[in-house]
């Protein structure tokens, strides 16, 4: 829904803030997910390499402040569904 918003959706700080914060609980999750399933591969898997790097530059990322903006809000949304992608594209028979 967030990724939907025509432009500022008039919502105010502390709401924009907590939507912010359930997203990032969200990529979270499949962080977790995404490092169950990278720590299966062989170490020579080329989809471990992509997976360590999105994990990292996402560690990264969810280190940074919360804020009570639309832009939090879309980018932390953004990352929640790159992060399935991520973890659509492992090979189903490699996934947790």
């Amino acid at each position: 829904m967030v990724l939907a918003w025509p432009g500022d959706p008039a919502l105010p700080e502390n709401g924009l803030q907590l939507i912010a914060h359930r997203l990032t609980g969200a990529a979270h999750a499949v962080v977790d997910d995404l490092r169950y399933a990278a720590g299966r591969l062989p170490d020579t898997h080329p989809a471990r390499a992509l997976t360590d790097a999105v994990l990292h530059d996402t560690r990264r990322i969810l280190h940074l402040p919360v804020e009570g903006t639309v832009h939090c809000a879309r980018h932390r949304a953004h990352m929640v569904r790159a992060l399935y992608g991520y973890l659509d594209r492992l090979d189903p028979t490699e996934r947790p």
